[in-house]
């Protein structure tokens, strides 16, 4: 079985809820912290979390849904996202970006801050 990757490269709690390609089983669901709480690379700032009960299964294809929420728990912006898993790592991460503006959005891969620090990379709208 694979593992899916979620990162989070924002100051906002965000609910992940993973689905089959069809959207119509919840395979995992949960927490991903703001970066607040989590590690640093390169003094990058980030959380992640790994995803492993949906059972995933290279080859296969699913949707990471991420409901961004504010200080009281209210969604404030909702994106999801098609991976396929695979043997490559990076194929089964996900990062949600944001533009400080109130618009977040997530792209394939890890964070361009740690991929790339110094750069001011701040990845591609999806």
């Amino acid at each position: 079985m694979q593992t899916v990757s979620t990162f989070n490269s924002t100051n906002h709690r965000i609910w992940i809820t993973i689905y089959d390609l069809g959207k119509t089983r919840h395979l995992d669901y949960g927490w991903l912290e703001p970066i607040t709480s989590g590690q640093t690379i390169d003094g990058v700032q980030f959380s992640s979390r790994p995803w492993r009960s949906g059972n995933y299964m290279e080859g296969s294809y699913y949707h990471v849904r991420g409901e961004v929420k504010d200080a009281n728990g209210n969604t404030i912006f909702d994106t999801n996202i098609e991976i396929g898993v695979s043997t490559i790592p990076a194929d089964d991460t996900v990062s949600m970006q944001t533009d400080g503006n109130g618009n977040y959005w997530w792209i394939h891969g890890l964070p361009p801050e740690i991929l790339y620090p110094g750069d001011g990379i701040t990845g591609l709208k999806q």
